[in-house]
């Protein structure tokens, strides 16, 4: 059952938040900003998940365009808990005020332009439940373009170790699923300039060194929206801030500086 938890006024317009009571299942954390043409189909592919036992908690970035209309629209018919930033606050800050309302065993991540498999959920929740010593599950994804190109992109390793963070991220972050207590354990995604691009890589990194593990399912589960005109990694100011990332994550990896230079990445 729902209880209301807050009401958000915006224009003089009530937006209830209702919370869904009881501590398993599974919290999903979206964090929006401008998606109106998207966020619709994002939501319903997790209101339709075969797993049931889910809460979705969307925090809205300030969004310009028709999105918060959308989402209250869904907080007011209690199919989700929403937050709204105050000001532009960057994915890692909304994901953060989603991770601390949360009540569920599990925390998954969604991005609110994707949409995933209805049996997303079901799987991953499976496969940390019967591997009890991995602390997060991610999957395969598909990349899809405007162009209406498709590309599938599968884990390179089933359970990497800490040494495979040197050339790439090794887990696909928006298709992951998490156990609560490691989130909580390193305070969530940290919020610097470097982790406005990175955050997934810092997150990865600072889980491994807190002596957590995560495992991959070679299956493809989610589908991740990529846009024309969109600004690379490798873009000159994103290489400086994956450098401090890098250099921070590799040290407390203790995998030594000079490994700090290598770069590729292609992971989500």
């Amino acid at each position: 059952y729902y209880v209301q938890t807050r009401v958000f006024k915006k224009q003089g317009i009530p937006v209830i938040a209702l919370k869904k009571v009881n501590g398993m299942g599974v919290s999903v954390l979206v964090a929006s900003y401008n998606c109106e043409e998207y966020v619709e189909e994002c939501l319903e592919c997790l209101l339709n998940q075969s797993y049931k036992d889910v809460e979705i908690i969307v925090c809205d970035d300030c969004s310009t365009d028709n999105t918060r209309t959308i989402l209250r629209r869904y907080a007011n018919e209690g199919k989700i808990i929403l937050l709204e930033n105050e000001t532009n606050s960057g994915a890692a800050q909304s994901r953060n005020k989603c991770l601390a309302i949360a009540t569920k065993e599990y925390i998954a991540i969604q991005d609110a332009d994707d949409y995933c498999t209805r049996k997303r959920l079901e799987r991953q929740v499976t496969v940390l439940e019967k591997n009890t010593s991995f602390d997060f599950v991610s999957t395969g994804l598909q990349k899809f373009y405007e162009t209406g190109e498709r590309v599938d992109i599968f884990p390179k390793k089933e359970i990497p170790t800490k040494d495979d963070f040197l050339l790439t991220i090794p887990f696909m972050h928006a298709t992951t699923l998490f156990r609560k207590e490691i989130l909580n354990r390193v305070n969530g995604y940290r919020i610097a300039w470097e982790t406005r691009r990175g955050q997934d890589y810092d997150l990865f990194m600072r889980i491994f060194a807190a002596g957590g593990r995560g495992i991959n399912i070679n299956e493809i589960h989610y589908f991740y929206r990529c846009f024309t005109g969109y600004t690379p990694r490798h873009a000159y100011k994103y290489r400086v801030g994956e450098f401090i990332i890098r250099y921070k994550g590799f040290k407390a990896l203790k995998l030594g500086f000079k490994s700090c230079l290598l770069y590729t990445s292609d992971a989500a």
